[in-house]
């Protein structure tokens, strides 16, 4: 999607989180995101937007 759009994977990222937050949990992808493992940037961050995705997963199913 970055290459298609002409825009860095981080702000892909930021975006996905964004919409994680405000949407509701049975309309974003979680299982997609959190099961996908073909990504070839920097594995510290990828590391952080998975972790990042789980917190809000979590906060939004323990609600």
């Amino acid at each position: 999607m970055a290459k298609q759009r002409q825009i860095r994977p981080s702000t892909v990222r930021e975006h996905l989180l964004e919409a994680a937050i405000w949407l509701p949990v049975a309309n974003f992808p979680y299982a997609n995101i959190l099961t996908n493992q073909n990504s070839t940037t920097n594995n510290k961050e990828i590391e952080f937007f998975k972790f990042r995705l789980k917190q809000i997963y979590r906060s939004k199913v323990n609600e």
